[in-house]
């Protein structure tokens, strides 16, 4: 809900078909679909520890069509969509425009998201591992939830939040994020604050490279980001003027907002701005 609420065309479009729609996935439609999209000039193939030779010869059993297929890039709204429900358990997403995978920000975007917290803490009466743990759940008097994530596509990303409460917490719940994000924005994470979060970022990409799906998606982004040393390096070198000057813009920025369940207590986007 969230893409769709903060992209007007492309990331907008979910990559799962509606349950209504599937009686119309026909074979005809899925080889038109094949046709159009999977060209030449949209795979990259990529060989490692195998002879070029080989890697060509693979290639061409692709049979792939050469026709000129465009893509519109993705283009940033500010909008709302909010759909009700009886449900108590209240999910509620708020994001601002992020910055793509080959964007100088884009590693500060990461630490400044693991500063603030990507992992949730369900624990209510604990302090709570994460900035936002420890400052937005002592708002709720039932059990909530509240991390933030940052996401980089080829040419755009989004950065923002999810929340998790009750129907009578989710109110406080946001506007305490918003009170925090302004705070960060004024005042910025300490150096021990961003030195933790670069150390909880390698860990994460660290781990993530050990996988084979993690490996496969750092490996078309190039060469240099599956060598752990260097991608610890980079982290390292983050500056955080470049983290705090990245989270001043997000919290200056539009917002987007997607939330479902009881929402007789959220209040709208243009109010929790105030």
């Amino acid at each position: 809900m969230i893409h769709k609420a903060s992209f007007k065309n492309s990331l907008s479009n979910s990559i799962y078909a509606p349950r209504f729609n599937v009686p119309n996935l026909k074979s005809e439609l899925l080889s038109g679909f094949r046709q159009k999209n999977f060209t030449s000039n949209r795979l990259t193939l990529i060989g490692l520890g195998v002879d070029h030779d080989d890697l060509i010869r693979f290639a061409d059993q692709f049979r792939l069509s050469t026709a000129s297929s465009t893509r519109q890039a993705a283009r940033f709204i500010s909008s709302e969509l909010r759909e009700e429900n009886l449900d108590d358990l209240v999910h509620v997403a708020i994001a601002a425009e992020g910055v793509g995978q080959s964007n100088k920000e884009a590693l500060a975007s990461a630490v400044a998201s693991h500063a603030f917290g990507s992992v949730y803490n369900r624990i209510k009466y604990s302090n709570g591992a994460s900035r936002l743990s420890r400052s937005v759940l002592q708002l709720a008097k039932e059990s909530a939830g509240v991390t933030s994530f940052n996401v980089n596509y080829s040419d755009t990303g989004l950065f923002g939040f999810h929340l998790i409460g009750s129907t009578n917490d989710i109110g406080n719940l946001a506007k305490g994020l918003y009170q925090e994000l302004s705070k960060v924005a004024t005042s910025g994470f300490s150096n021990e604050e961003i030195n933790r979060a670069k150390n909880s970022l390698k860990t994460s990409l660290a781990n993530s490279l050990d996988s084979s799906q993690g490996f496969i998606e750092a490996f078309t982004k190039g060469h240099d980001h599956v060598n752990v040393e260097e991608v610890l390096k980079s982290v390292d070198a983050v500056q955080s003027n470049d983290v705090n000057a990245f989270v001043k813009r997000v919290a200056s920025s539009k917002h987007s907002l997607a939330a479902i369940g009881n929402l007789s207590e959220l209040p709208r986007l243009e109010e929790l701005r105030v």
